[in-house]
């Protein structure tokens, strides 16, 4: 009896709508190997971005240098001081973006601090750094005694410049750029050159690691304006800093040992630390990052959605502030308030630990646009005006360590710059403290988060793929609109399914009580066209609802036993119900109709079939074979989620199927059909007698006195009538009630409260 109210189908009901979002996903190029998240993407409602390559184009196109006194002026056949630049003027927002107009020190710096390699003839590397070395208009080439060390050939125009050397330059140490170093650094010398015992150290990151690399005294008064001025813009800012190291004036054993330290910069005499200090600014090289062009649209979808878009960039905050404001992460002339901690503070301790951290009133708030301080508590409450944070690495780190960082700052943050791989994974765990939390990004700083969300989405086929649980090679934030779409129609799906199977648990519940009661039962027919025909092919029909193109400013139920699910199935229970009981009751009152009678000691019961041979079975079968029917049609509705029913067309053709053959059943006379469900037939004699032609195949014996369960036929219209006034009763309590304006009530009143946007 279990059995028959559980659905043995229920459980593959539940997961065959997101099998089939996979399906679709593949075919849009979104490939899944985790196929249980296709139902977290359905409630996502925090979606967190990187922003380089994810947001922006993946190039990015130089744009030109901001040059000091020191890197535009240094004639290098000279460099003999090692000491601070002499003078140091204020830095000028000229560009400089052809190689023409690099100093001899800045050329050498762009030409050798990179990670650009050469492969059959061409440039493999870093993509800022190919873009950035281009620029140089240099060659490159391993050397032929030792590959491990790279030649890189002097500009191809050395006469543009004067202080340029034609030697070639040898990088006899490189070390890479590190995340949670911000930096990377190279050292150089020119081994043919009068001078080729000067080393050249040049270190190159974001613009606030590199100064704290430099003597302050080679830092422009103007350093942070000018750098911000152009993060303000959008553009992308590393800075490049120098030292150089004579070896006659150096233990000769200690630079060779540092130039045989590893990645880390571990040896007994020197360490990477003690190479990139008390550095000499060279330039600000800047990039321009574009915008996608369709980012901007599917930014406003997702946005529509209920959804909360985040970035979590390792790029300057002001510049992701730039991105945000493009790409209609921030509405336009909204307010936004930068949290950093304050440079006196970072500087007097640039190496502490974030555990180390418990002063949060160092973190100054200010405004992006006006620059003038902000009280953010005070702002907090008063309310006045909508605005959106933005929020540094140091300063992130310095909240979160002291446990300041809590729901009213972190849900009204829209930038996170500078932020390490670890510091995505932190941030991605807080996000995920309020709602299913979502990540997309491209690269291998995105890993761990793509890793630790809710859902992940790597738009990427390297090793960001491999940990993430969607990926796609499509390089389009629409990606992300199509994982939302598809996963909200899939769990729309699924519980629609879920819903169908519980009524139909409910209907044979109710089905059992009334056979005991009349101890008749339906026919194999009927029960073979139920369980094998309806059951499964209205299940498979929702399951190929295709979801809507554009995404509702909702999500779908995730809640079993919450007031929609509820509301839906109870009511459909109970409608069905009353129904029952009234056709009984007509039934009862008819002067033909001849009240089963059930004698124990006639009846064969490996027959049990022909305890169906009446006219209470007959009723039942009808009645529930319809509700069925539309209980499957019923929970296709909805077009929040799902594409309208009428564009479901394998549902459409299986709903009239069966409702064509419960019309034959019903309305007329008897018939071979009818009379393989036992529905509307009898003895053949019988029914001869009753003035209709006997159908032609073989009719076993009917079990009943009168030897048939035929209706009149006024009677028959009268049943088919009132099943679809049934099937109407139900379609409209689903379509007025539940997904109307009471089903938007009982959410409104028991759903969660919306998160900010």
């Amino acid at each position: 009896a279990l059995i028959e109210i559980i659905s043995p189908i229920l459980p593959a009901a539940l997961v065959i709508g997101q099998t089939v979002a996979v399906q679709r996903l593949r075919k849009k190029g979104v490939h899944c190997v985790d196929v249980p998240r296709v139902m977290l993407a359905g409630k996502i409602q925090i979606f967190c971005f990187d922003k380089t390559g994810t947001l922006t184009k993946e190039g990015l196109d130089f744009y030109g240098l901001v040059q000091t006194e020191y890197g535009r002026d240094s004639n290098l056949e000279n460099m003999l001081n090692l000491g601070n630049p002499s003078t140091v003027k204020e830095l000028t927002d000229t560009l400089a973006d052809n190689v023409k107009d690099f100093g001899a020190l800045t050329e050498l710096a762009l030409g050798t601090c990179h990670s650009v390699t050469e492969l059959d003839g061409k440039l493999i590397g870093n993509p800022v750094d190919v873009e950035m070395f281009t620029n140089t208009h240099r060659t490159i080439k391993l050397n032929e005694s030792d590959s491990s060390k790279a030649i890189v050939s002097p500009p191809q125009d050395v006469k543009s410049n004067a202080n340029f050397i034609t030697d070639h330059a040898e990088v006899v140490k490189q070390f890479e750029f590190i995340h949670h170093r911000q930096s990377m650094s190279v050292v150089v010398r020119y081994p043919n050159s009068a001078n080729s015992h000067l080393l050249h150290v040049f270190a190159k990151g974001s613009f606030e690691k590199i100064l704290e690399k430099c003597n302050p005294g080679s830092i422009p008064a103007n350093y942070h304006s000018i750098a911000e001025f152009y993060a303000k813009q959008g553009c992308y800012v590393l800075a490049i800093a120098h030292k150089v190291i004579d070896e006659t004036q150096t233990a000769k054993k200690a630079v060779n040992t540092m130039l045989d330290t590893d990645e880390n910069g571990d040896s007994g005499e020197w360490n990477r630390d003690e190479i990139e200090c008390d550095l000499n600014l060279v330039c600000l090289i800047l990039f321009k990052n574009l915008l996608k062009e369709d980012t901007g649209a599917a930014i406003d979808e997702i946005k529509k959605s209920n959804t909360r878009v985040v970035m979590i960039t390792g790029d300057a905050t002001l510049t992701g502030i730039n991105i945000a404001r493009k790409s209609g992460m921030i509405n336009y002339g909204r307010r936004v308030i930068l949290g950093d901690v304050s440079e006196s503070e970072a500087q007097n301790r640039p190496n502490e630990s974030p555990n180390d951290i418990q002063n949060t009133d160092t973190v100054a708030w200010t405004d992006v646009d006006t620059e003038q301080s902000v009280d953010i508590h005070e702002l907090e409450q008063s309310g006045s005006e909508p605005y959106d944070l933005a929020l540094t690495s140091r300063a992130f780190n310095r909240l979160h360590s002291a446990g300041k960082l809590d729901k009213s700052i972190l849900m009204n943050t829209r930038v996170f710059g500078r932020m390490t791989p670890k510091d995505k994974v932190d941030c991605i765990k807080l996000h995920m403290k309020y709602g299913i939390t979502a990540m997309c990004g491209d690269g291998g700083n995105d890993c761990g988060a793509l890793r630790v969300a809710h859902v992940g989405l790597a738009m990427s086929n390297s090793e960001a793929s491999i940990v993430s649980p969607f990926s796609t090679a499509k390089k389009s934030v629409f990606s992300c609109v199509e994982l939302l779409s598809q996963g909200r129609g899939a769990l729309a799906t699924s519980f629609a399914n879920y819903k169908f199977l519980m009524l139909y648990g409910q209907t044979m519940a109710m089905f059992k009580l009334f056979s005991m009661y009349f101890s008749s039962t339906i026919s194999q027919s009927v029960w073979i066209t139920i369980d094998g025909f309806i059951t499964v092919g209205m299940s498979l029909s929702i399951s190929l609802s295709k979801p809507v193109e554009k995404l509702a400013n909702i999500r779908p139920t995730a809640r079993l036993f919450g007031p929609t699910t509820m509301l839906s199935t109870v009511g459909q229970v109970v409608i069905n119900w009353i129904f029952m009981v009234v056709c009984f009751i007509i039934l009862y009152r008819q002067p033909w109709y001849r009240c089963h009678e059930l004698d124990a000691s006639t009846i064969d019961f490996k027959q049990w079939w022909l305890l169906g041979d009446n006219y209470e079975a007959m009723t039942m079968g009808i009645i529930i074979m319809f509700q069925f029917v539309n209980s499957g049609f019923i929970y296709n509705f909805g077009y929040k989620f799902r594409r309208f029913w009428f564009r479901n067309y394998v549902l459409v053709i299986i709903y009239l199927a069966f409702i064509s053959l419960l019309t034959v059943i019903v309305l007329l006379p008897p018939n071979a059909l009818g009379c393989i469900y036992r529905m509307n037939c009898g003895d053949k004699d019988v029914l001869q007698e009753l003035g209709y032609k006997p159908p032609k195949p073989y009719i076993e014996p009917y079990n009943i006195p009168q030897g048939n369960n035929v209706y009149p036929t006024k009677f028959r219209w009268f049943m088919w009538i009132f099943c679809f006034v049934n099937m109407i009763v139900g379609i409209l309590w689903e379509v007025l009630v539940v997904i109307g304006p009471i089903g938007a009530y009982f959410s409104k009143r028991h759903g969660k409260k919306n998160y900010y946007q």
